[in-house]
């Protein structure tokens, strides 16, 4: 396996002195990137963006290279600072100069008392394209072959068609489900959680085998799961789990009696700890991130919530209204989740008269 399909967190030493030794030169996931304090966040912010905008790929810094062909492991100085400040710098950097936001994997390697090698591994970003923000101008790059240079126009274009379309297909999916468990459970009220990676609509087809065995030991679905066409799902009365071929993961739990409160806080409370397994599983079979996640109540007119004691500001506005499928929230990393499950909850709380705000 080539040094940049492996899980950074697998990559040795020993892989970078091998890439010398083979003279593997550089290629579209492939960047090396010798130390240089002049223009050094500029450098380190062109490659990640270049990555982010064409299939991902890696970063050696502190490997110096002649015409893309590895030379010789010099590392960086930290110039007294410990490796934790360095990577924070980094991300500081990525954070304030890379627009739309993404996330990246970093990792050191300690070559000398004072020297180390810095890996950045950036996966491919499904909310293209990146530009680099500079105080006068923002600059696109994609990484072509061995070099990263400025977008051109075609290719931003597909850039923004790509992303364009897979906003709809993720929204075409959510939509076409709620629609489905509104009909069929037209006289009971219904709460949808969908956890839908973004890799979910580029053919891309899970390893039903490996998904199984992690199954088997989660809430998430249960060992007793059973095929369908879809994959793999768990009915039991009132609820029902379906787990796609495509990593899309789906559970439906329905209250038959129309007189019954909707116990809401209960229901975000067990989505907090969804969304940590549902997490958990993807990492142990490889779905990369991010992952959309979604809830959506049905057939809700007629009916309040269990308030616990929660204070109404008001009464609920519209009583009419049947389906409540606020937008969904983009997760990256499990710091994100739960900031963002509050986010996801707090147009139903306001629905029902309920003050509740977001979380940044």
């Amino acid at each position: 396996m080539v040094i940049y399909e492996k899980n950074i967190k697998d990559i040795e030493l020993e892989d970078m002195t091998n890439l010398i030794a083979e003279k593997f030169v550089e290629n579209k996931f492939l960047e090396y990137k010798g130390y240089s304090t002049k223009g050094e966040r500029d450098k380190i912010l062109k490659a990640v963006c270049g990555f982010a905008n064409a299939d991902g790929g890696l970063l050696i810094y502190g490997l110096e290279e002649e015409m893309g062909e590895p030379q010789e492991l010099t590392g960086i100085s930290l110039e007294g600072k410990s490796w934790d400040d360095k990577k924070l710098q980094i991300q500081d950097w990525i954070k304030s100069g890379i627009e739309p936001r993404l996330n990246v994997e970093m990792k050191s390697y300690e070559i000398n008392w004072d020297k180390i090698i810095i890996l950045i591994k950036v996966p491919k970003s499904w909310n293209p394209p990146h530009c680099v923000k500079n105080k006068t101008q923002r600059t696109f790059y994609i990484r072509r072959d061995g070099l990263t240079d400025s977008a051109e126009y075609d290719e931003l274009r597909r850039m923004f068609d790509l992303n364009n379309s897979l906003v709809e297909k993720i929204n075409d999916f959510r939509n076409k489900r709620v629609a489905k468990f509104e009909s069929d459970y037209h006289e009971a009220y219904s709460i949808l959680f969908h956890a839908v990676p973004i890799t979910a609509f580029t053919n891309t087809q899970i390893d039903i085998e490996k998904a199984k065995k992690e199954l088997e030991t989660s809430r998430i679905i249960g060992g007793y799961y059973k095929p369908n066409f879809e994959g793999l799902y768990y009915p039991n009365g009132t609820f029902f789990k379906q787990f796609y071929r495509n990593g899309i993961y789906e559970m439906h739990y329905t209250q038959e009696n129309q007189n019954e409160e909707i116990p809401l806080r209960y229901f975000e409370e067990e989505y907090l700890k969804f969304a940590h397994e549902i997490f958990d599983f993807y990492q142990k079979i490889d779905i990369i991130c991010p992952i959309v996640f979604f809830v959506s109540l049905t057939n809700v007119q007629g009916h309040d919530l269990t308030t616990n004691g929660l204070p109404r500001f008001n009464k609920v506005f519209d009583k009419k209204r049947s389906v409540l499928n606020p937008n969904g929230m983009i997760i990256e990393n499990e710091t994100q989740i739960e900031n963002n499950v509050n986010n996801l909850f707090v147009p139903l709380w306001n629905h029902f008269g309920i003050s509740k705000e977001y979380k940044v």
